[in-house]
């Protein structure tokens, strides 16, 4: 039915027995893509029952502004015609000097900024453009059953080009939706835009969340949330300073010499390419989010 059940916070159960012994999530809001959308909501939080079996759902629209959005490489953008020159062209433009290593970096970071600018510029259009091939080949098919019996060679040409480029424009715009969410084509050549449509959104509601309960106490919108997480993971990972105790007299297990000079072998390029051409072209390597078919 098209509905997205947003996810839970709060609590997983909505539903208890009078003895406590069982427990379900019974009581949820399945809604559509639109009151989603027009509503801004984000997820359904379950309060504390008092004298009920259930406990109270409230839905809860997105809360405050949590930053920029992560970059995230699209692999639809090579059905693009002039994708790859406008790639190879802006590559060049990249001046960096240092390390072999801090020269990649740097310019894949700097890439994405143009790639951000171009996939605005050429994919913020694609709806409008798909709206206008509709309504152009709507009309050069009432003009050829308008005018039956005369020579239009000229019109079907025109209608043929038109329905080459919506279906063009249709499929680059199935293809981001299907990376935005998640899925894969159950068969190749199958198209269903409001399946994909509806999918990447509960992925977005899934993947977010606004609170976050603590031994302190529930924590709640962008600056709370993101503070203690940082708080969070910096105690986390400071070390304190101890003594460290040493291993004397233990006999460790060693190497043949003939495997320490294998493992300590350079790496070859071709070993490398044909790992990266083994690989899923979806999957990102890295939280630089560039996948590994751009690579």
């Amino acid at each position: 039915m098209e509905l997205i059940d947003l996810p839970s916070v709060g609590g997983r159960f909505t539903w208890f027995s009078g003895a406590g012994n069982a427990m379900s999530r019974l009581d949820r809001f399945l809604l559509s893509d639109s009151l989603i959308s027009s509503w801004n909501l984000e997820n359904q939080l379950v309060g504390k029952r008092i004298n009920s079996d259930h406990c109270p759902v409230w839905l809860k629209p997105a809360n405050g502004d949590w930053g920029p959005k992560p970059f995230r490489f699209n692999n639809g953008w090579f059905k693009h015609d002039e994708f790859r020159s406008f790639v190879a062209e802006e590559w060049n433009l990249i001046q960096v000097a240092g390390r072999g290593d801090f020269i990649l970096y740097e310019k894949l970071k700097k890439l994405k900024q143009a790639l951000k600018k171009w996939n605005n510029e050429t994919f913020g259009w694609i709806d409008l453009s798909i709206e206008e091939k509709i309504n152009e080949q709507h009309d050069l098919d009432n003009f050829l059953l308008n005018n039956i019996g005369i020579d239009a060679a000229d019109s079907v040409e025109c209608r043929r080009k038109v329905a080459e480029d919506l279906w063009k424009n249709m499929e680059l715009k199935e293809c981001m939706l299907r990376v935005k969410s998640g899925q894969k084509w159950l068969k190749e050549g199958d198209s269903n835009t409001k399946f994909f449509h509806s999918t990447f959104k509960e992925r977005i509601c899934r993947n977010s969340f606004s609170l976050l309960d603590t031994s302190e106490g529930r924590i709640q919108g962008p600056v709370e949330v993101k503070s203690f997480i940082r708080n969070h993971f910096k105690n986390f990972f400071r070390e304190p300073k101890a003594a460290r105790p040493i291993p004397a007299g233990v006999a460790f297990s060693r190497l043949k010499d003939e495997d320490v000079v294998r493992m300590e072998r350079p790496f070859e390029e071709a070993e490398v390419k044909a790992a990266v051409w083994m690989s899923d072209g979806y999957k990102t390597p890295g939280p630089d989010g560039y996948t590994l078919a751009f690579f």
